[in-house]
């Protein structure tokens, strides 16, 4: 498989879409359409008020294949079950323009993942991919507003790692439940610090020093549970896709009564 093939990539997606979609109703919206690409959300059409509202995404970066691949993935071999309990939302492939010739910014040279909240560090003018999410954002934090989750790759390492972001100290179970899978696949980050980062067995927790990732801006806007995950580029693709397809269900699980 050509990882970067976007043609292939958004067959699949539809495939899988009409796969979810007789499972319960899923709606397609059009966010905005980026160099001829579309950034798309993946809705369930009727959003049941007594189920968890979970949001997932993916492709922020386009050299990191395995996130958008792992989520499809995911909807093409799911338990059913997991869609009928919670209403859960995707955002499969944020920087389509990056992802289909493999650059980690879009084609306008923006980081489709930073300058999301007003720090010192933020650019003057935030990428267009997330000038099209904040546009809506009061529908994005209705649609995460029991979790979020957001898959990433680190082209550079063979080791895994992530990123929590939790305001419930008693709830070390999210954290446990996504290191479990990752643990499970590859080896964890030995280091205590990568670049401006401090981890403790592999997870980095909120520390105060800037962050303008769009994860980070859920969390201070209200959103109780937020995870960016972090598959190691440096290890086999196919195994990288599974293990994001994995993530994406212990997320939604954890959710469940």
């Amino acid at each position: 498989m050509t990882p970067y093939d976007i043609g292939r990539f958004n067959g699949d997606l539809m495939a899988a879409l009409d796969r979810v979609s007789g499972i319960r109703g899923y709606d397609m919206r059009v966010l905005n359409v980026l160099d001829g690409e579309p950034l798309l959300l993946l809705v369930p059409t009727r959003i049941n008020p007594d189920l968890p509202n979970l949001l997932v995404a993916a492709g922020f970066h386009g050299e990191e294949p395995a996130g958008p691949w792992g989520l499809v993935e995911f909807l093409t071999t799911c338990d059913p079950d997991l869609l009928r309990r919670a209403n859960v939302s995707f955002l499969p492939l944020v920087n389509p323009t990056g992802f289909r010739v493999g650059n980690r910014y879009n084609m306008w040279g923006e980081n489709p993942n930073y300058g999301c909240t007003d720090t010192a560090q933020a650019p003057a003018n935030p990428s267009r991919e997330i000038i099209s999410l904040k546009n809506m954002l009061h529908e994005v934090l209705h649609l995460a507003r029991d979790g979020f989750l957001t898959l990433h790759e680190d082209h550079r390492m063979d080791e895994a790692f992530l990123f929590i972001y939790n305001d419930d100290a008693e709830d070390a179970g999210f954290t446990a439940c996504l290191r479990h899978v990752l643990a499970a696949n590859f080896p964890m980050l030995a280091a205590a610090k990568l670049d401006e980062f401090a981890f403790t067995d592999a997870v980095w927790v909120p520390d105060g020093s800037p962050d303008c990732s769009f994860e980070a801006m859920l969390f201070k806007l209200g959103i109780p549970r937020c995870a960016c995950t972090e598959t190691p580029g440096q290890q086999p693709l196919d195994k990288r896709i599974s293990t994001n397809a994995a993530l994406v269900a212990a997320f939604i699980r954890h959710h469940l009564a």
